[in-house]
């Protein structure tokens, strides 16, 4: 899909729709209940597929009808249960649309690849409605129930309801949350099916506020179910109860305990459980396997004891490790080993995230590579594998053999992470400069996440370019990387990847980086009129001339950015940094006679390209000065020390005299409004051409301005290419 998308860009050679309709069809059903995400960028391909099968539909030939039914009902399956990403939820319902419009109109032929039976109109319909509410169109869906004849008592309807529910709590919209409950309940009156769907929907509903921590309208629920005889599920209960524990709500906590020991029924080892953890929440930790094994032995059976004993302890540990309780779940994993109780389903994998929690990072590994002679489930042995590779890059002294062979078996066996993870572990390798093992993590994985997702990701990229301690070949590299991964950053983050480049010393290589930019066929990915100042600023502090040129001729064949003023203070302050002064005075003048005209910013520029310029420089600065006193243009404190700083420039060339640049610096005051400080002295100092003649303004400043002058001592300073101490202080101008 995404090479008919590539191939539409650039009107080249369009896919065979054969390979095309299986490659949309193997793709939706590779994301139909798992975890694993579909991205707006994705879905954008996935649009520009649907549209350009459908479009054969109009011909006589069958042949050319690739996109049946089987293709559709799949796609709005996958969008059903697959994990839904924020960001795309617009897509997600702008594509289910498509589809269900589609499928309704009887557009669709099946070829019976997977489906044994055509889906019902309604069956389409409730697809549609469960994908509304999920991605926050939950008014939508209800209007869509009630405009079709649909029976409330059809189990379909109520498991799109319930979707629709589960959206309303995520809301937290309680009046419509409870009139959807209130229909539920009138539709299971009579209906054993219907019924079990309402118990499931209130195990739904607890268990995302248990996620978001909701104790309140969790009781809300309860409550509500109490009030029409509906009595909750132990496995409800039992959430309900880890809700109050997690908030210490010691009176609902009793009161819950009380309904979950009132069946005649003995209670399940997870009720046990849970009713001991309520029991013992107060209870030090050493002391709760004591505590545990007199509540087991209490009750139990000699022939299942160990089995029920097994699922109760697991229960706890499980709990305690969610809650990093480090100090609980010790003593619970101690208390397994002296009993002799074997490890069930999930238990090494539950003591990993303990080890974890602990920071054992060896033996979680260990533990880890102990798994392979186990038989797991795959989904909460890959959640820890994805646990432990974030904890192990996360760590002070990071055990790389550990994390390279993690990753080897994660890309082997196509495991899901988070994005966080995908980001330490991306820090991890970029550290480690093996750039072709991040390569190959990264391009198994990235198309699974959003760019929100990936921020992460790319952080740690520009972390890379803009390491001090990364050598600039080496920064390259990471940013070649960064390019061919990531062809849609935006102008911003390109922009300072340039600038890290700039700050190295590599002006090369930033101009490169800017005409990566300037190639994209994307059109807000091209460089702004900021970008190309920002560049020309850099090149100026480099005296970069190559780079000049090459850039100057970009702006000339770039037809969608005109030369701002903006722009062309940067192109004086770049011609001037590379010793081509006279270019900066052509753009100056050109300023000057411009519609626009120009600002202060414009002055100052044009008046260090007069310091650099010795000889006529000094009758163009005293030029400029002039004109701005002429319209009567308020001269402000940068562009009258940038005309000092022309002036010292241009001290040996019989053009200007000490006595011009004294006489200047003591009309500061009458000028600007502010007598000449640390930077004005130090600015003259680092204009002047020789060092006998710093020497000489040494003297005389600390003469005449003996305060200002000890202030100056205390600044640092550095030598030039010629040897001479210049004050280490930054004279840039912005653009």
């Amino acid at each position: 899909m995404m090479n008919l998308a590539e191939a539409l860009r650039t009107q080249s050679q369009l896919p065979p729709k054969k390979e095309l309709a299986e490659a949309f069809y193997a793709f939706f059903q590779s994301r139909c209940g798992r975890p694993r995400g579909i991205t707006p960028k994705q879905l954008a391909a996935a649009t520009k597929a649907f549209h350009f099968l459908r479009s054969s539909d109009g011909s006589n030939s069958e042949s050319t009808k690739e996109l049946t039914q089987d293709h559709l009902v799949m796609a709005l399956k996958a969008l059903k249960t697959c994990r839904k990403h924020r960001d795309a939820n617009p897509s997600i319902q702008a594509f289910a649309r498509l589809v269900y419009d589609d499928l309704a109109s009887g557009l669709g032929e099946s070829n019976d690849m997977e489906l044994v039976n055509p889906p019902k109109t309604n069956d389409v319909l409730l697809e549609y409605v469960a994908i509304l509410a999920q991605t926050g169109k939950a008014d939508e869906a209800q209007r869509l129930i009630q405009s079709h004849s649909i029976k409330l008592t059809d189990p379909a309807v109520n498991e799109a309801l319930r979707a629709i529910l589960v959206h309303l709590a995520k809301e937290r919209k309680e009046k419509e949350l409870f009139e959807y409950l209130a229909t539920m309940h009138s539709a299971s009156l009579n209906n054993s099916q219907v019924a079990e769907i309402v118990r499931e929907t209130y195990f739904s509903l607890i268990n995302l506020m248990k996620k978001a921590n909701e104790l309140t309208l969790a009781k809300k629920v309860h409550a509500f179910s109490k009030e029409r005889g509906i009595s909750l599920t132990p496995k409800t209960m039992t959430i309900l109860m880890m809700l109050a524990l997690k908030h210490n709500d010691v009176q609902y906590g009793d009161q819950l305990l009380t309904e979950m020991q009132e069946p005649s029924s003995p209670p399940t080892p997870r009720q046990l459980a849970t009713e001991f953890l309520w029991l013992s929440k107060d209870q030090l930790p050493k002391n709760i396997p004591a505590l545990l094994e007199k509540t087991l032995l209490a009750d139990q059976i000699d022939d299942v004891r160990d089995e029920r004993r097994l699922v109760a302890v697991k229960t706890l540990l499980e709990h305690y490790v969610n809650e990093s309780n480090t100090a609980v779940s010790s003593h619970l994993l101690v208390y397994m080993q002296e009993n002799g109780l074997e490890p069930a389903q999930h238990v090494p994998l539950i003591e990993i995230q303990h080890l974890i929690n602990a920071e054992e990072w060896s033996q979680a590994y260990e533990a880890y590579e102990g798994l392979s002679s186990m038989v797991l489930s795959p989904q909460p042995e890959a959640f820890v594998l994805s646990r432990l590779l974030g904890a192990l890059c996360s760590a002070k002294d990071v055990p790389i053999e550990h994390v390279m062979a993690l990753l080897e078996d994660l890309v082997k066996r196509d495991v899901e992470v988070s994005s966080e993870t995908l980001a330490a572990a991306t820090k991890v390798l970029l550290l480690y400069g093996d750039l072709l093992a991040l390569s190959d993590l990264l391009r198994s994985k990235i198309g699974d996440f959003t760019t929100t997702e990936l921020d992460l990701v790319q952080q740690e990229f520009l972390q890379a370019c803009k390491d001090p301690d990364c050598d600039e070949m080496r920064a390259w590299d990471v940013y070649e990387l960064y390019r061919k991964l990531f062809p849609d950053a935006s102008v911003d983050t390109r922009t300072d990847i340039m600038r890290s480049f700039f700050k190295r010393g590599n002006s090369d290589l930033a101009c490169l980086a800017f005409g990566h930019m300037r190639q994209s066929e994307i059109p807000d990915r091209r460089p702004t009129a900021d970008t190309y100042a920002e560049c020309y600023m850099g090149i100026a502090a480099a005296e970069d001339r190559d780079g000049l040129t090459l850039v100057h001729n970009m702006l000339k064949l770039d037809l969608e950015v005109a030369p701002t003023l903006k722009i062309k203070n940067s192109l004086i302050a770049a011609y001037a940094g590379c010793k081509l002064s006279y270019r900066s005075f052509e753009i100056y003048e050109d300023v000057l006679n411009s519609t626009e005209g120009p600002n202060w910013n414009t002055f100052a520029h044009a008046l260090r390209a007069c310091e650099r310029f010795p000889g006529p420089g000094g009758p163009e600065a005293k030029k400029i000065l002039g004109i701005l006193k002429a319209r009567d243009i308020e001269i402000n404190r940068d562009t009258y020390i940038s005309y000092i700083g022309a002036l010292a420039g241009n001290l040996e060339v019989g053009y200007v005299t000490e006595n011009e640049i004294f006489e200047a610096l003591r009309s500061m005051e009458s000028v600007v409004g502010e007598t000449p400080d640390a930077f004005t002295i130090a600015s003259l100092y680092n204009a002047l051409p020789w060092q006998y003649d710093k020497t000489a303004t040494e003297e005389w400043a600390a003469y005449e301005y003996p305060n200002v002058w000890e202030e100056l001592k205390g600044l640092p300073r550095h030598q030039d290419e010629y040897g001479d101490k210049l004050f280490s202080i930054d004279r840039t101008i912005p653009p």
